[in-house]
């Protein structure tokens, strides 16, 4: 077993969520190389487990609706004949532990070719036959049963569903088009109808912008983010006084990083704390029982990436998965009434047979003297002063890098190579001033970014400067080709899995897509401003310099169209670059999501490299 296949294989285990009651866990499980959900039972480890696959789709996440019923959510492709075009489709599904049979409740009727995907807005502690799904714009009650619907009588296209304990709907978005705004709809005790929140700014009443979270018990108060004029996103608490927001205080706030995810119960959709990724995902609860689990943990795993999963009804019986450089990803089981913990899943059995590289998080100034995080990882075996470097950037490009366990940095390090990711201006996490200062960089400031972090490690004699190649996908794609067309001077070689290559066809694309205009113009910059996407398209920029690439593309991905890729490779081939190869995935989609596809693209990437640095 190679470096590659080792790092390459689907994680053997992805998730793993505990029952209600606590007695059994659902897992989605690589079996040969492709994702089943498999229940077992905690209390007895000799009843025969359950093993379900949805088929051709792939399952992403898994949730349990009670304790006989797991919630999966799977994604497919599907080619629409009256769109020429293929979608990817959104499905949630209940699987019955009892006799291992699935419905598909949105698999008929209006919801059948929808291309959003469906969200549990509340598994109804108080009701454990059905759910709350929002799905299309309509909230409905779901039976896990039999997949029966009922729609809530409530304006539809609405969105971020707010409700109490028991499903009572307290708040919700809903959007004007007449003034491509959303209204912050709030009902008081005692009224009837929804009303516009309103904000009041400089003595003037205004919509209230911010996203509702939670409303608290005695619906006086609001815990809300995206507040649109402070940096860092924190969740805020306000007052409602006659549907205006006043007393607006900080709820969480760390000072350095955006709140990424609020933290709701399991079991009640209740607020319950919230993350945010500092060198690992943090918690912060504010559930006094779950803020002594996790710290806990974290006494237990220092260094170490802790989330706690899932958990019993009771809060007794805890999922937490670990990750640090050392240890890749396992799952343990934590019993707080008995103090015991088990590891119960590794997710890389056979990583032991390899030597990690040492991550350490890192920090330089870009030519404009704007400060880049970074993260700078050196093989552990290699004889080399000065090793080869990969340069290997997020994708996005609103994403951002962590101290996490990354099994693609691992692989090149693995295999004798330093590894840089810059957290360049535009990347997620370090407020909204930072994530902005990226609209309309796509190969200017945000590329510069990379090459001045590539200098430094070069000036500080860390890395070899004849001996550098740009890996990337999506995003990272588009950086991988535009370093190989723009800046030859300072890379030799570049991988690209599914990287834009014509920023102008996103347009198109998205149009195509049904997912509009909005992100496209923020990112990438105006659609009418041809002369600029055309100046800063790789496409565009391929000339008798340009070094050798390698691209891969998945058939069937609805992100970034394999014809990005289909035309970078035959007007390479029409420039005569040679060493060039373009290899299309068969049923791949965006995610590089089947592990044969994986390991190929590890292997032939590797090839490829050393054989031009």
């Amino acid at each position: 077993m190679d470096n590659a296949e080792i790092l390459g294989k689907l994680p053997f285990v992805k998730d793993i969520q505990l029952s209600p009651n606590g007695n059994k866990i659902a897992l989605i499980q690589n079996i040969k190389g492709e994702y089943y959900i498999v229940v077992r039972d905690l209390m007895n480890t000799k009843t025969k487990p359950v093993v379900f696959s949805v088929g051709a789709a792939k399952v992403r996440q898994i949730e349990w609706g009670n304790n006989d019923r797991v919630i999966f959510l799977a994604t497919f492709p599907h080619y629409s004949r009256g769109d020429y075009e293929t979608f990817t489709i959104y499905r949630i599904g209940f699987l019955n532990v009892n006799n291992s049979k699935a419905i598909w409740p949105f698999n008929k009727g209006r919801y059948r070719n929808a291309i959003g995907a469906p969200r549990i807005i509340n598994k109804l502690i108080n009701d454990s036959e059905h759910i709350l799904v929002s799905y299309f714009g309509d909230l409905l009650k779901v039976n896990l049963t039999n997949g029966e619907k009922e729609e809530l009588d409530i304006a539809r296209k609405s969105s971020d569903w707010v409700t109490d304990s028991d499903g009572e709907i307290l708040a919700y978005s809903q959007y004007s088009k007449k003034e491509e705004k959303f209204h912050e709809m709030f009902k008081v005790p005692g009224d009837n109808d929804f009303t516009s929140l309103k904000i009041l700014k400089d003595g003037k009443s205004e919509l209230f912008e911010g996203n509702i979270q939670f409303v608290s018990n005695d619906k006086q108060s609001i815990f809300y983010t995206k507040k649109p004029d402070i940096n860092i996103q924190n969740l805020i608490q306000a007052n409602i006084n006659n549907y205006v927001v006043t007393d607006i205080k900080n709820a969480s706030n760390n000072g350095k990083f955006d709140v990424n995810n609020v933290l709701k119960d399991l079991y009640d959709s209740q607020l319950i704390g919230v993350q945010f990724t500092n060198q690992f995902t943090e918690s912060d609860y504010f559930d006094i029982k779950l803020k002594q689990v996790y710290a806990d943990l974290k006494a237990t795993f220092p260094n170490s990436e802790v989330v706690i999963s899932s958990y019993s009804k009771n809060k007794e019986k805890f999922i937490a998965k670990v990750s640090s450089q050392e240890v890749p990803l396992e799952y343990f089981y934590y019993d707080q009434s008995k103090g015991s913990l088990l590891k119960i899943a590794d997710s890389y059995p056979h990583i032991k047979k390899l030597s990690l590289g040492k991550v350490r998080n890192i920090q330089y100034e870009a030519t404009d003297g704007l400060v880049i995080p970074a993260y700078f990882t050196t093989p552990s075996i290699s004889n080399l002063i000065k090793p080869p470097l990969i340069v290997l950037p997020h994708g996005g490009p609103e994403t951002r890098d962590s101290l996490a366990f990354d099994w693609l940095r691992q692989f090149f390090a693995s295999e004798g190579f330093a590894v840089f990711q810059p957290n360049y201006r535009g990347s997620s996490g370090y407020g909204k001033t930072y994530a902005e200062s990226g609209y309309g960089e796509w190969g200017k400031k945000m590329q510069q970014d990379i090459d001045d972090g590539v200098d430094k490690l070069i000036k500080d004699g860390l890395v070899d400067k004849d001996k550098i190649c740009v890996v990337g996908a999506s995003y990272g794609g588009y950086v991988a080709l535009y370093s190989a067309t723009a800046r030859y001077k300072k890379y030799k070689c570049s991988v690209s899995f599914a990287g834009i290559s014509n920023l102008d066809d996103m347009f198109y694309h998205a149009k195509e897509q049904y997912s509009g205009f909005s992100y496209w113009e923020k990112s990438i910059g105006s659609r009418k401003n041809k002369a600029d996407l055309l100046k800063y398209s790789p496409l565009h920029l391929i000339n008798k310099n340009t070094r050798p690439i390698l691209m891969f593309h998945g058939e069937k991905d609805t992100i970034v169209p394999a014809f990005q890729s289909e035309k970078m490779y035959k007007a390479l081939k029409k420039a005569k670059i040679k060493g060039s190869k373009y290899v299309e995935f068969e049923n791949e989609d965006h995610w590089i999501s089947h592990e044969k596809s994986r390991i190929s693209f590890l292997r032939e990437s590797l090839t490829f490299i050393k054989k031009n640095i």
